[in-house]
């Protein structure tokens, strides 16, 4: 959505105005997110997250019509042409620091927590009557549009107060729109659909789910029972991976942070590899069984830190050089190296010895070649 201002902004109301534009879509469960300003007098949402169908028709009007619906003044004279200079305007952007919805006792209502500036001015004009206008135009319904103020119940805070909560929903929405302080142009929004395509990425997770399988597949023909161990903590790692990120708000699973997970966590599962490989080599040599694996793993322990830092490092690097462009890279390397480490140094070491518990004298088990124990 692209809206234009018709009025030129400074460069802190844009700001302001985008955060403010920012928190109104989070509340309504939108999190995804981008807005920013077009040559310096257009302001453009992209909501990068899809619009079911029950919600499509609400979220338009809230977008075309309510959020550019205009500037929030409450005057103290009942005409449109009043301003400022003509009479007390306690203005929705300048003076209103919040607005909240209040439920008590069966009534409704809306309060307009004041600024510092807002509350002198409310005091100056306690037993007025403010009268409600947006975009310089008066508040559409001739039932709940005006305020009176009094000692103690106004005094500090503006509240509306309601018989029903059959409107307090859009009114707290155009009150809410009110405090934005660039003015949107509620004629001219431009609403652009798009549909993503999600058939490259279909056909990537695809192959690498074949690529997946067939390196399970590797490692249980040439490994054996060990194989089945290896087979368990290159799933672990990719299931934990998966929770890793969906706790990460950044990371979304597109093409290319599927294909570099994927090429991360096979390259984490190399030194569990190399640790079953030389079972093999020391138990070669004439060792026992438990001492092949307690060998192995010595002498494989530098490689599973080596490679899990390597990952770690080039991370961070990622993050501190290029945090603005690529924090989804830095962010999988360090997840990836930590996921690393706990398998290789862990869970698979473990997972080996606890086997070796159970039948300590079955070398068919390690894929070994039978003889006899030392």
């Amino acid at each position: 959505v692209t809206y234009n201002l018709t009025t030129p902004a400074t460069e802190k109301e844009l700001e302001d105005s985008i955060k403010n534009i920012a928190n109104q879509l989070q509340d309504k469960g939108y999190q995804s997110t981008d807005i920013y300003v077009l040559d310096n007098d257009k302001i453009r949402i992209d909501i990068a997250e899809p619009v079911n169908k029950s919600e499509e028709s609400n979220m338009v009007t809230f977008l075309e019509s309510t959020l550019p619906s205009g500037r929030l003044q409450l005057k103290t004279v009942n005409t449109a042409d009043a301003n400022e200079e003509t009479c007390v305007v306690i203005d929705g952007y300048k003076h209103v620091k919040s607005i909240s919805v209040l439920v008590y006792k069966s009534q409704y209502g809306i309060k307009l927590e004041l600024t510092k500036e807002g509350r002198n001015i409310l005091h100056d004009n306690l037993g007025k009557t403010f009268y409600m206008y947006v975009g310089n135009e008066p508040w559409p319904s001739k039932d709940y549009n005006t305020i009176e103020t009094n000692a103690g119940s106004q005094e500090n805070d503006l509240t509306l107060w309601f018989s029903s909560s059959s409107v307090i929903d859009s009114y707290n929405e155009i009150m809410l729109a009110g405090t934005i302080a660039a003015n949107l142009d509620a004629e001219n929004v431009e609403v652009m659909y798009t549909k993503v395509d999600n058939t490259p990425l279909l056909i990537t997770s695809i192959c690498v789910g074949v690529l997946m399988l067939a390196v399970i597949i590797y490692l249980i023909l040439k490994f054996k029972w060990l194989g089945v161990i290896l087979f368990a903590g290159f799933a672990n790692s990719i299931f934990l991976g998966l929770f890793i990120f969906s706790l990460v708000p950044w990371i979304e699973l597109d093409i290319a942070s599927i294909i570099l997970a994927t090429a991360l966590t096979i390259i984490s599962i190399v030194p569990s590899i190399i640790f079953v490989e030389r079972i093999k080599r020391e138990y070669s040599k004439g060792k026992s069984i438990i001492t092949s694996l307690t060998d192995a793993y010595t002498s494989t322990k530098t490689l599973s830190v080596d490679t899990a830092f390597a990952q770690i490092l080039s991370g961070v690097a990622f993050l501190c050089f290029f945090i603005d462009k690529l924090p989804v890279v830095g962010t999988i390397a360090i997840a990836c190296g930590l996921i690393s480490l706990l398998t290789n140094l862990v869970y698979v070491p473990s997972a080996v010895k606890t086997m070796y518990g159970f039948e300590p004298s079955n070398p068919n088990k390690y894929d070994l070649p039978a003889r006899e124990e030392e």
